[in-house]
């Protein structure tokens, strides 16, 4: 393969120069670089139709020492440097000649293109990186040139180099880089309709449909598992590589943990019992029964532990019908289905997956897919936001109710310590670190709600309820005490006036004015349900 060099001198033909003339293709199947596969790594023509032997061995390089998260995420930086050989070529500007100079005359031209509106500026910092990034590469991937060392483009400042660079927290980069801050707006997080519009939409023609060919089975299944998926990240608070991580295995740990079911010794002979009762009726209602039996003990959450983002895990608590959704419908549903119409490829047997390609039979679900089928039913729904807001969705939910139980505890007394107790909850059920600026704005959101004035009565009217149980408790029986307990959670949630009717004649009856501390308690109840008459 000959080496080429880029450079015109003819000022007519620098006019007539384009990105276009660059010819872009891809590897072929069973094309291989020291010895390993590099099909569908890039390929640039120059204009003469020769292929760009530097560009070449600068992608099959960055492959081979995995400089490329995937060959996909090639196409960018190819696009970046075909824009600037196309520069080059223009001015007549061989690619070994260029120096910071050059690179800032092409940062100049760069930020015409962006006012004249080809793109956006934030893109140009990231251009002039790709830029710089192939000549500090070069030199390894492409040792010689016409049988000559390769000499060094880009050192440090203060080294002979023609680019100069400086070390950053990311390594080297261009001196001349300059960073480009655009404030974006923050995305709105949505409410609870918006949430059940994305579920219902993603769910949407499944019921009352029954696939009788495959082709109408598959398109099921797909809204099932992305209704699922949804539902990880907006009940459970998951980021999309924690749900394309989740997996049978950490469910299973997690129901073992309760006593639900039974994990094998031996793990490498015996089926998951979560996957072996795909088939199996009278096991899954057995799993189910047993997970009734956990909810009636007054359980509402189950604690999962995950594999987060950047590795590591953390423990998150997935609501109870949550786990019953993945065990009927990814577990028992989608799995069973795909096992039955394609045996061959073991999906029945994987521990792990839990969502399934349908493009890739048996392979999981990628991180970015499934940013994008959350992130579709945003746009195609015309709400504001991406996937990532039904996790800030959870985590605004959990403030709420974190807030609530803390200031409870506390005898709604709103002082640092609710605070800061809800805060690190939060950081917790958020798998940060520390509790940061994230967690306070979705705190500040159920400040707001508490401090309302629509919700302020219903605050003074539980504190003056406390204050009243706390003067009669050492004087209540237990079974009186009870008796409030369920009081209260009757009218937390009983819709009825002849109840309130009834508890105000028996109030009337066994405690007349002047009011008892019970019957201060029954008062307040009343206020707190917003009972005005």
């Amino acid at each position: 393969m000959s080496t080429q060099t880029i450079g015109i001198s003819s000022d007519a033909s620098k006019s007539a120069v384009s990105s276009k003339n660059f010819k872009i293709a891809y590897t072929a199947q069973g094309f291989k670089w020291c010895e390993e596969d590099m099909q569908d790594v890039p390929v640039v023509k120059t204009p003469d139709g020769k292929i760009f032997e530097p560009l070449l061995r600068y992608f099959a390089y960055g492959w081979l020492h995995r400089r490329f998260k995937s060959k996909s995420s090639m196409r960018p930086v190819m696009y970046s440097l075909r824009d600037w050989f196309s520069f080059l070529m223009a001015r007549g500007i061989n690619w070994v000649d260029v120096t910071d100079a050059t690179l800032r005359e092409y940062r100049i031209s760069l930020a015409s293109q962006a006012e004249a509106g080809c793109f956006s500026r934030v893109r140009i910092p990231l251009k002039l990186e790709h830029v710089f990034d192939f000549y500090a590469v070069i030199p390894r991937a492409m040792p010689y040139l016409n049988r000559v060392r390769m000499k060094v483009f880009a050192d440090v400042i203060g080294k002979f180099a023609p680019i100069t660079a400086v070390d950053s927290k990311r390594g080297l980069k261009w001196s001349g880089a300059e960073a480009i801050r655009v404030a974006t707006p923050k995305r709105p997080t949505p409410d609870s309709q918006d949430v059940e519009r994305i579920e219902e939409h993603l769910r949407s023609h499944v019921f009352g449909r029954i696939g009788h060919s495959w082709p109408e089975m598959r398109a099921i299944l797909i809204r099932e598992r992305n209704w699922l998926i949804a539902r990880c990240q907006a009940r459970a608070g998951l980021r999309r590589a924690e749900v394309a991580n989740l997996s049978l295995e950490q469910i299973s740990a997690a129901l073992a943990k309760q006593g639900i079911i039974t994990l094998p010794a031996d793990k490498s002979k015996c089926i998951n019992p979560i996957a072996s009762a795909c088939g199996d009726q009278e096991m899954q209602c057995k799993i189910l029964e047993r997970i009734d039996v956990y909810r009636n003990k007054g359980y509402t959450t189950l604690n999962v532990v995950v594999r987060q983002k950047g590795g590591g895990d953390r423990s998150v608590e997935f609501p109870i019908d949550l786990i019953v959704d993945i065990l009927e419908i990814s577990v028992w549903g989608v799995r069973k289905q795909l096992s039955d119409r394609f045996p061959d490829a073991e999906i029945h047997y994987d521990r792990h997956t839990l969502f399934f390609s349908f493009g890739n039979i048996g392979s999981p679900l990628k991180e970015g897919s499934i940013g994008d089928i959350v992130n579709d039913a945003f746009k195609e729904l015309g709400i504001a936001g991406s996937g990532h807001r039904l996790r800030a969705y959870y985590l605004t939910q959990m403030a709420w109710l974190l807030w609530n139980q803390h200031l409870a505890l506390n005898g709604y007394r709103n002082d640092a310590s609710v605070e800061n107790q809800t805060l690190n909850r939060l950081a917790d059920l958020a798998g940060h670190a520390q509790p940061g600026t994230v967690e306070r704005n979705y705190l500040d959101i159920a400040q707001l709600l508490h401090a309302s004035r629509q919700n302020k009565p219903k605050l003074d009217a539980a504190s003056e309820v406390l204050n009243a149980l706390r003067l009669a408790c050492p004087v209540l029986p237990a079974d009186d005490l009870r008796r409030i307990e369920r009081l209260i959670s009757a009218l937390r949630t009983e819709d009825d006036r002849l109840l309130r009717a009834m508890l105000d004649g028996v109030v009337e009856r066994y405690a007349p004015r002047p009011k008892t501390a019970v019957t201060r308690v029954i008062d307040q109840l009343r206020v707190i349900d917003g009972d005005k008459t």
